[in-house]
């Protein structure tokens, strides 16, 4: 998904959660800096947090998030 420009930012989020099996925020940018979706977007850090606080399907858990679907 990495590799695909036209996923959405939380499919790409959602994929990551799910492969690391939670993670916290630090680790989602540092695994989705190099995506091809965030060659053209300058504020991927604020992309990855907005679409984490606007989305049910993620929950915080202490440091980590995880998905609540």
């Amino acid at each position: 998904l990495k590799e695909m420009a036209n996923v959405t930012w939380k499919n790409l989020i959602q994929t990551t959660i799910e492969h690391l099996g939670g993670a916290d925020v630090e680790k989602i940018y540092q695994i989705l800096q190099d995506s091809k979706k965030a060659e053209v977007n300058s504020n991927v850090r604020a992309k990855i947090r907005q679409v984490l606080n606007t989305n049910e399907c993620f929950q915080k858990h202490g440091n980590d998030w995880i998905l609540s679907i």
